[in-house]
């Protein structure tokens, strides 16, 4: 869910135990992609880009070049499958996103559409009203197009025939909740919309809020002080970024009462993290250049990837994200302003060896 932004979380150490730590930092290799050698990694593309995202099977890997231009990759090969041009009204802005298949991808534009394309002919198949600012789209499950509308509603599109199937103004009146996905059965609609801002220590802060909609009945079921992250079993992983009591809290779904926080063993700012589809584990890019992965049902860390001993001196990873089995994470580092490093690692084993 959730995509490329920087979130800072101040935790505290974990108080009941710490289990030993896989250290990787040595043992990483370079190889062509997808690396294949225990504890290996490739570089599937570095070049300009500012956004990257990928539809739910990982066929397709899409990088936001510059505003006229998103180009479209294989994510374990690095090979470029396509590239899409914005059209001659506007350019592309907002969140885009790539329908469950891989496909199709949804973008906004700044001339107050959404563009439906076919991915691999590149051909546009429908034009939809959306907001000029801040425009957002995502992809149920079952294929229908979730989008910002003009006025702010969220409206729910039948990509086979170009119509709308229902809208939802809960949060029209201020703007709008920025549609950044749903669960994966597709009950549960997450959009964000801005909190406040505040100073935490030295850093300003935005604070984000998710607001969780019942699909089942179209009315709003939940609103979370920050990020959403779905677990198995229907548990929901809620980060509250940049509060002076950060929290890192397990909900029993979204309609659930009883909360449980989560104490992570380490004080670092967050700029990423990955939910593995088995809910066993979780990856966190930290700002000191690690990727940690923590046990969900112990709170606790069980292996470590040091990535400035890997990458240089500097090196981060600001998104991340598990492959559908598991045994790969691709990881993208910015190191600096409208540039791109994607990297593919072989975590597979690494977490075998953790244990459960």
């Amino acid at each position: 869910m959730c995509r490329a932004m920087k979130i800072m979380l101040c935790l505290g150490l974990l108080v009941n135990g710490f289990s030993p730590v896989l250290h990787s930092s040595q043992a990483w290799i370079e190889e062509p992609c997808p690396p294949r050698a225990l504890f290996s990694f490739c570089v599937v593309t570095e070049r300009p880009g500012t956004w990257i995202w990928l539809d739910q099977g990982w066929t397709a890997l899409g990088i936001l070049v510059n505003p006229w231009l998103i180009e479209i990759r294989n994510p374990y090969t690095g090979q470029i499958i396509n590239q899409i041009h914005a059209p001659r009204t506007g350019v592309f802005k907002g969140l885009p996103a790539f329908s469950p298949d891989g496909q199709l991808l949804a973008t906004p534009v700044d001339d107050g559409t959404i563009r439906v394309w076919e991915v691999q002919s590149g051909r546009e198949l429908w034009t939809l009203p959306s907001r000029k600012e801040g425009g957002s789209a995502a992809f149920g499950p079952d294929g229908k197009l979730y989008s910002l509308g003009p006025d702010g509603e969220i409206v729910v599109w039948d990509v086979k025939t170009g119509t709308k199937f229902l809208s939802l103004r809960e949060f029209e009146p201020c703007g709008g909740a920025a549609v950044i996905g749903l669960s994966p059965d597709g009950r549960w609609l997450v959009g964000l919309i801005p909190w406040w801002v505040d100073t935490v220590g030295a850093v300003d802060c935005r604070f984000w809020a998710s607001v969780v909609w019942d699909m089942s009945t179209g009315q709003v079921a939940r609103v979370f002080p920050g990020w959403v992250y779905f677990l198995p079993d229907d548990q929901l992983l809620v980060l509250e970024p940049c509060s002076p009591l950060p929290k890192a809290m397990v909900w029993d779904g979204p309609l659930g009462s009883k909360p449980w926080a989560m104490r992570l063993p380490w004080v670092q700012a967050i700029l990423g993290l990955s939910v593995r589809s088995d809910g066993q584990y979780i990856a966190f890019g930290l700002a000191d250049g690690t990727i940690r992965f923590l046990n969900v049902s112990t709170a606790q860390e069980v292996a470590q990837l040091a990535l400035k001993t890997v990458l240089g001196p500097g090196a981060e990873a600001h998104w991340i994200s598990f492959s559908p089995d598991g045994n790969f994470l691709l990881t993208v580092w910015a190191p600096e302003m409208g540039k791109l490093q994607v990297y593919l690692w072989h975590v597979g084993e690494l977490l075998k060896r953790a244990g459960p």
